[in-house]
């Protein structure tokens, strides 16, 4: 539930961003990794990205930045409930991550 969303939602950024002229090509790429604690799953794409006057809000029920019948504002929180308090890890934005979006789940691998 949670990579379809991030997919979905690349894919809708990427949409966006060839209509805007800013990309050719739409790229998502999926990367998973370990640390001593976490497994780490990175879903990033070029797409529009997300705007910083908005990051504080991506998370909060209802907010989308889609159009009217193009989207609910449940994706992202509903994948942070998941993520966040049924796992007990975290899923953040990389806002270091400037050619588009990245977003970063973190698993524990013990309870």
């Amino acid at each position: 539930q949670v990579l379809l969303n991030l997919i979905v939602n690349a894919v809708d950024a990427i949409k966006d961003a060839k209509k805007l002229g800013i990309i050719e090509k739409g790229r998502i790429v999926i990367a998973t990794s370990r640390t001593e604690q976490f497994a780490v799953v990175r879903v990033q794409d070029n797409g529009t990205g997300v705007p910083e006057n908005i990051r504080d809000r991506i998370f909060d029920p209802f907010f989308t930045t889609k159009d009217v019948g193009k989207g609910t504002g449940q994706g992202l929180p509903i994948a942070h409930n998941i993520i966040v308090q049924k796992h007990g890890g975290r899923f953040y934005l990389d806002t270091e991550y400037k050619n588009g979006a990245a977003f970063v789940i973190q698993l524990p691998l013990q309870e």
